[in-house]
């Protein structure tokens, strides 16, 4: 066989098994069944890289898609081929100590929306917003005015959720009501004991052993500078996402 007959055929026959729900890593061959050399290439490190280990998104970001080229050759002829993968993001491992209470208010007749994602306290002690999957659907109607439980759980979870709906024979004028004063922020401060306090002094934490250098690695990556050693930023400012800049706003502010 020409070299370039070897290439076309190790190409048909290379199979690296189910690319669409990928959650471990791939085993990519350096060589062909007909004696072709392959080097791969990846074009999303921060989810697969060139040997083919896989680095999952983490759950509540969503699956990545990955495009891995393979080149082949032999003797005098090369040729690419790119295969598509799917990672999948990571299983929900949420632990949850406390999920905080849900009541909401409708009138008699008229859809209501039940809230898509409820406020979560995680056994480490963190505060989150985790989505819902409702008994019955998000949209819902009553016919009769009363109180009435709605059931779920969290999403991707076995956990149970339930929640309240008044259900009001009509809407009810709503008079005006000051809540709230403008004061001056030495006058106010967060007591200890409350779930207010502890996620400000974990903001506090954070922000005291945050590097400087890792909140600036995408600007100067953009600016094409050197990042400096630091380590690519993770959540909504990771490298791929669409809100970069984003969590360093709210660093300079704090």
């Amino acid at each position: 066989m020409k070299d370039r007959e070897i290439v076309r055929k190790d190409m048909e026959e290379l199979y690296l098994g189910n690319l669409g729900t990928v959650e471990f890593d791939l085993e990519l061959p350096e060589s062909g069944k007909h004696g072709s050399r392959i080097s791969w290439h990846s074009d999303n490190l921060n989810f697969m890289d060139h040997s083919g280990r896989v680095s999952r998104p983490a759950y509540g970001r969503g699956n990545r898609e990955v495009t891995m080229t393979a080149c082949f050759r032999y003797g005098e002829y090369e040729e690419e081929k790119s295969y598509l993968v799917t990672v999948l993001e990571e299983n929900n491992r949420i632990e949850v100590a406390k999920i905080y209470p849900i009541r909401k208010q409708a009138v008699k007749g008229e859809n209501v929306c039940l809230p898509s994602a409820v406020a979560v306290k995680t056994k480490d002690n963190r505060v989150i917003a985790h989505f819902v999957e409702w008994d019955g659907g998000l949209v819902r109607c009553w016919e009769k005015p009363g109180n009435y439980e709605v059931y779920g759980r969290l999403k991707d979870t076995k956990i149970p959720v339930s929640g309240i709906v008044e259900v009001r024979e009509e809407k009810q004028a709503v008079s005006p009501v000051r809540k709230a004063v403008m004061s001056c922020a030495d006058n106010t401060k967060l007591l200890p004991g409350s779930d207010f306090y502890d996620a400000q002094e974990r903001v506090h934490s954070y922000l005291l052993h945050t590097r400087e250098e890792q909140w600036l690695y995408n600007f100067r990556r953009a600016a094409g500078l050197p990042v400096g050693g630091a380590s690519p930023m993770t959540g909504w400012d990771s490298p791929e996402g669409l809100l970069r800049g984003h969590s360093t706003g709210h660093y300079l502010s704090a």
